[in-house]
């Protein structure tokens, strides 16, 4: 009893004296202590009965009950106190995720200001043209000596991991991201959340697990970890712009038009792109050159479309290498759900072809995954588009844009290239007209990739000029600041355009996008071979990207050929040589709205 009391001052001594319910429990102890104290010291002892084995497990229990009472639970941390939407328009909640389905996430580890300015300081530095470090890409043993996160970061995220029995998980090669696989049962313990199945409203088959509510971590994991993956956000799933070619070619003067038979008359072909970007088709790959895509989930491919679209335009396109789950292309030809993922295979290899591509599968439709599967390959596809994104807005907390545009600093850092769309709603984003305000899109914002915009020709059908499309993305973040590279191009269009009142946009020093553009308009859509060989029209800027990786892919394949290194982060190079590019004078992307920004000599959102 004796050494009960004093088990009961120690921890009485260890309960901090401020917080909720700690005075209670201090009177508590006082009054326990007091109570035995009298027993044991007024009432007579009776005679020691002798000990059994039923009495020592009475008191065993006796002992474990007092010590469940009198335990202090663990406290927790809020993780993205900043979300507070748990639901989306787009997607119907069903019922609670099966406990044991599995799931990945991606813990993404804290990292300090310094290790952040060192990271950035190397990229711009390797980037820049008149740098003696130009294009001196770092292999992953070097950029994880800046990376990396602390030991003890690591080590209360595997501790934590360990004590739920998930042991599925593994530290990325930059040391600065964990992904683990567990359990939605273990999960929802990890993360203090319910975890619900939710399906997409317009599209069949699409299914994603997402908490109903915030999350949190225990206090000490907390200080380890930034944010984790797929558990809040709700993906923007896209729908193709589709629109059919015409019986006959407007402009005879061109056989482009023409060039891959009358299913795709007036419809941008890989000649036409050829005859107004000036590059030439190559007949074989160069060696170490590659190009790869992103899809996400439903966006398969098959051989029957890609192989029509050859045929029909004397083309080479092809799948040379795969990542993610298996492909379907029953959903492609049956289903007809691939036009995305369609238009990006033949489009980048209308362009490109033979250089290797790989098709970059993913089911969550999460960036970061995306971005830390890229960083993770030992032959990373140098370069790389996608097609994809939400707006800054709709990504629901500024940790995850952060651990995005980190993850895209290390891609570039390793000498890879990636485009992105810039969206197709203009300035107001695919929220569209909510309110007097724009909304900048994500992950186009983020200044470590290449941003990319559409345009139209200025005369239809006619291989000329081009001008801006009224609903190709563009802006100033609202998350992102002004990366140095392209702050005198900024400053020069704030000095001379006609700008949307201050009201509408972030007037501060922000990230503009997009940082070059292609055709991509509805004026001449792009011919696209889709549901088995049918051939249609599609334009959006998710036609623009691939054009553009395309093209820069064949700039990799020259520098290869000569034993230079990869174009890798090409922004700061493509701001210091605007002369090689088309500039694009007039339009705007107001997408037939009130406002929105327009286009000027030199660079312009």
């Amino acid at each position: 009893v004796l050494v009960l009391v004093l088990v009961l001052v120690l921890v009485d001594v260890s309960i901090p004296s401020v917080g909720p319910g700690a005075a209670r429990i201090h009177d508590v102890h006082v009054v326990f202590a007091f109570v035995v104290v009298v027993v044991v010291v007024v009432l007579p002892p009776p005679p020691p009965p002798p000990p059994t084995e039923a009495a020592m497990m009475r008191a065993a229990a006796l002992l474990a009950v007092l010590a469940a009472a009198f335990a202090v639970p663990t406290p927790r941390t809020l993780m993205e106190p900043e979300v507070s939407s748990f639901s989306h328009v787009d997607w119907i909640k069903k019922s609670r995720a099966p406990a044991d389905e599995a799931m990945e996430v991606i813990f993404v580890l804290q990292s300090s200001p310094t290790k952040q300015a060192a990271l950035e300081a190397v990229l711009l530095d390797r980037a820049d043209p008149a740098s003696p470090r130009f294009r001196q890409w770092l292999s992953h043993e070097q950029l994880a000596e800046i990376t990396a996160a602390d030991a003890s970061h690591v080590a209360a995220v595997s501790a934590f991991l360990h004590s739920l029995g998930v042991y599925d998980f593994k530290l990325n090669r930059l040391g600065d991201r964990i992904r683990a696989r567990m359990s939605v049962a273990e999960a929802e313990e990890a993360f203090g959340a319910r975890l619900y199945a939710y399906e997409h409203a317009h599209k069949h088959g699409i299914r994603i697990v997402r908490a109903d509510g915030p999350y949190s971590l225990p206090a000490h994991v907390a200080e380890a970890v930034a944010m984790v993956s797929e558990l809040l956000r709700f993906p923007n799933v896209p729908v193709p712009l589709e629109a059919p070619g015409a019986d006959t070619a407007d402009d005879a003067s061109s056989s482009a038009w023409s060039s891959c038979g009358a299913k795709c008359n007036n419809l941008v072909t890989p000649a036409v792109l050829q005859e107004r970007y000036g590059f030439a088709p190559v007949s074989r790959a160069q060696s170490g050159n590659s190009m790869g895509v992103a899809e996400f989930q439903g966006q398969y491919y098959d051989n029957t479309d890609i192989s029509a679209f050859n045929d029909a335009c004397g083309v080479s396109a092809s799948v040379d290498a795969y990542t993610g789950s298996a492909n379907n292309p029953v959903l492609c030809t049956t289903f007809g759900q691939c036009v995305e993922a369609l238009l990006d295979v033949e489009t980048i290899g209308g362009v490109a072809g033979p250089t290797p591509l790989t098709f970059m599968y993913s089911s969550s439709y999460s960036i970061i995954d995306y971005a830390d599967q890229l960083t993770e390959m030992d032959n990373a596809p140098l370069t790389n588009s996608v097609s994809y994104g939400n707006d800054e807005q709709q990504q629901t907390s500024s940790a995850y844009m952060q651990s995005c545009s980190t993850a895209f600093q290390e891609a570039g850092a390793l000498g890879l290239t990636v485009f992105i769309s810039s969206g197709d709603q203009g300035a107001w984003g695919r929220e569209g007209k909510s309110g007097n305000i724009f909304h900048p899109s994500f992950p186009a914002s983020i200044p470590w990739i290449t941003a990319v915009g559409g345009t139209n020709f200025a005369t239809k059908s006619s291989i000329g000029t081009e001008e801006a499309w009224s609903c190709s993305g563009g802006g100033f973040s609202d998350t992102f600041s002004l990366p140095s590279y392209q702050s005198s191009a900024v400053a020069t269009y704030k000095a001379s355009a006609d700008l949307p009142a201050d009201s509408y946009y972030n007037t501060g020093d922000a990230r503009g996008f997009p940082d070059v553009s292609a055709l991509g308009g509805a004026t001449n859509p792009y011919c696209v071979s889709v549901r088995g060989g049918s051939f249609t029209g599609v334009y959006g800027t998710s036609a623009s990207s691939p054009t553009v990786a395309g093209i820069f892919a064949l700039i990799n394949g020259q520098l290869l050929s000569k034993g230079l290194s990869p174009l890798g982060f090409v922004n700061s190079f493509i701001y210091a040589n605007s002369n090689c590019f088309n500039d694009v004078t007039t339009g705007d992307n107001s997408c037939s709205y009130s406002a929105g920004f327009e286009a000027a000599a030199g660079w312009d959102p």
